[in-house]
């Protein structure tokens, strides 16, 4: 990844800021690291839909995540979805490179578009240092009590200050060998196209193994299914995960968040400028139907765009075709 060798010092992990009146598009902003309070009124169905989940049912079977087992090939309805994805992506009105990932997680099937390129993960590689986090507390290193307000505030508001407390707190008091405890979560997790060498925009603090943080779609999609299915942490904890998700400040639901139905959306972002252009990334598990029993994995990452947000009616698009779709499937 000889382009990326450049320009990290100019990472910039937060899209911040309230939402402008343009539906859908965040308002650009010179604020760093806040944390305003939602607006009035704003995520009413999400806390409501929260309230009413009740305890999550996990360590469910999930084709495909057991060691040596065939992933399954996708259904006529999964591939024809990936394929109006891909005239999506095709379609982009800028240029860029764009890697989708949709997984049934009732099914394991998976369909995408360049889903196993690798590209900058940005922020949304913190999921997985929350999710190390969590371990640790389940292990009995961490308490809950002590990382809630760092986790919570690491998802609001894609805040990577935030992040480098955690990976501190699990690295021993030392930054680097939390990034090293990260890196081993992503093999353990079979996400072998994936990998951290340092907190994301604080590239001083590396284990060496490269320039870049890099991720691919369906790597990211593999690592949510197994959180989704309760076999990354206990049920207590998966389901404080995926509550603790639904909290994302509204200027960052912009992405895998709009959807045209009763949904419930957990997801983390990710956004930096780098030297060929923007990256902005998003990753979710949405669950709906009446007592959100359905749900599906959405990755959506775009990197080498050249004007800040450009590529946001690209990703709207993916999610709302993704949505329709499962909309359909599972009524």
């Amino acid at each position: 990844m000889k382009f990326r060798a450049f320009g990290r010092l100019l990472l910039a992990c937060a899209v911040l800021g309230a939402a402008t009146s343009s539906p859908g598009v965040p308002k650009a902003t010179t604020e760093e690291l806040a944390c305003p309070a939602p607006v009035p009124g704003q995520d009413v169905r999400q806390e409501a839909a929260v309230a009413e989940a009740g305890a999550l049912q996990h360590r469910v079977f999930l084709p495909g995540l057991a060691s040596g087992e065939p992933i399954p090939r996708p259904d006529a309805g999964l591939v024809a979805l990936g394929d109006r994805l891909a005239a999506i992506v095709a379609a982009a009105q800028t240029p860029g490179r764009f890697g989708v990932a949709v997984t049934d997680l009732q099914t394991m099937q998976t369909v995408g578009v360049d889903m196993d390129r690798q590209q900058l993960a940005g922020c949304v590689m913190n999921l997985f240092a929350i999710i190390a986090t969590l371990q640790a507390v389940e292990s009995g290193e961490l308490r809950l009590e002590d990382v809630d307000a760092t986790i919570r505030q690491t998802i609001w508001a894609s805040d990577a200050a935030a992040a480098r407390q955690l990976y501190r707190a699990i690295g021993g008091g030392d930054a680097v060998a939390g990034v090293a405890r990260v890196n081993a979560l992503l093999g353990e997790l079979g996400m072998t196209s994936s990998q951290i060498d340092h907190p994301p925009a604080f590239v001083n603090e590396s284990i060496g193994i490269g320039a870049d943080n890099l991720v691919t779609a369906r790597d990211v999609n593999h690592g949510l299914a197994q959180v989704y299915a309760g076999a990354v942490l206990g049920p207590e904890l998966t389901a404080y995960l995926l509550e603790a998700m639904t909290h994302v400040k509204p200027g960052l639901n912009y992405l895998t968040a709009v959807v045209n139905g009763p949904a419930l959306v957990s997801h983390k972002n990710g956004f930096l400028w780098a030297t060929e252009g923007f990256v902005d990334n998003d990753t979710a598990i949405t669950r709906f139907g009446p007592n959100l029993e359905h749900a599906y994995a959405i990755t959506f990452l775009s990197e080498a765009v050249p004007v800040k947000y450009a590529d946001i009616p690209t990703g709207q698009a993916v999610v709302r075709e993704t949505w329709e779709y499962f909309g359909q499937a599972y009524d």
